[in-house]
């Protein structure tokens, strides 16, 4: 929520600065003409913290006020992150660490999991889409690098424009060539095509 915010250095015109809106959220980082522009990250404030503990939501490039170029984006299992950021102790966050393009993830990046697992590929207007993935296991028992197609929760191929929800984002299903890599990476696994 950047309405209602406070600032303080370079936070009311440019350069760098800190801003904090009435509630919970900080922002520490660079501003050009009172928005957030150029290097800066984003936190949630516990407000049920007596030290004032601050839980990251977003570290990265900005434009605009929109997160746009490299960066890191948090996320919280079953939550809000608002809920989240009050709860003791804090979720375990997943998160996104990639390209953004006018605050939606775009390009390559890689969706980190709360229980271990990633998930790297390409992206387009916030949503995953088919292209070379990278899968991992939680448990590293199992990995899979090559082409796939992502499908969405009834079973059909996912890209092109529209919403994107965390919690029930599927996995890219291999389709083309690939690896699929199983254990201790001791040399057992598939290298070939994969079919539907």
């Amino acid at each position: 929520a950047t309405s209602a915010m406070a600032s303080a250095g370079g936070g009311g015109g440019g350069g760098d600065g800190a801003a904090a809106d009435a509630a919970t959220e900080i922002y520490r980082g660079q501003f050009r003409g009172g928005r957030r522009n150029g290097r800066g990250a984003l936190f949630l404030r516990k407000t049920s913290s007596p030290d004032a503990e601050e839980v990251p939501l977003y570290d990265g490039r900005w434009r605009d006020g929109m997160y746009h170029g490299r960066g890191t984006l948090y996320f919280f299992d079953g939550a809000s992150a608002a809920v989240a950021a009050d709860s003791s102790p804090v979720p375990a966050p997943r998160s996104f660490e990639g390209a953004f393009f006018a605050g939606r993830r775009s390009g390559r990046g890689t969706l980190r999991m709360s229980d271990g697992s990633s998930l790297t590929g390409p992206w387009d207007d916030g949503v995953p889409v088919g292209g070379n993935w990278i899968v991992r296991d939680a448990d590293n028992i199992s990995e899979y690098e090559g082409d796939a197609v992502w499908l969405g929760g009834e079973d059909s191929p996912r890209g092109g424009r529209g919403t994107f929800d965390l919690g029930r984002c599927g996995r890219p299903v291999p389709l083309g060539r690939g690896t699929k890599r199983y254990g201790d990476g001791d040399g057992d696994g598939y290298t070939g095509d994969f079919v539907r």
